[in-house]
């Protein structure tokens, strides 16, 4: 995936980025809610229910 998103139109690089296929800034992930949702994830599969404002 990264050597053909590397070779892609800029408006494809966006859709890879806004879908998470890529993630090349790690404060736009942030930004998109996908740090949060990984978070999320680790927490329901090990069982915490913690939740982040």
């Amino acid at each position: 995936i990264a050597d053909y998103y590397a070779h892609t139109p800029a408006e494809i690089q966006c859709f890879f980025e806004e879908s998470a296929l890529v993630i090349i800034d790690y404060q736009q992930a942030i930004e998109n809610g996908f740090v949060r949702m990984t978070q999320r994830m680790v927490e329901i599969m090990h069982g915490g229910e913690e939740e982040y404002a």
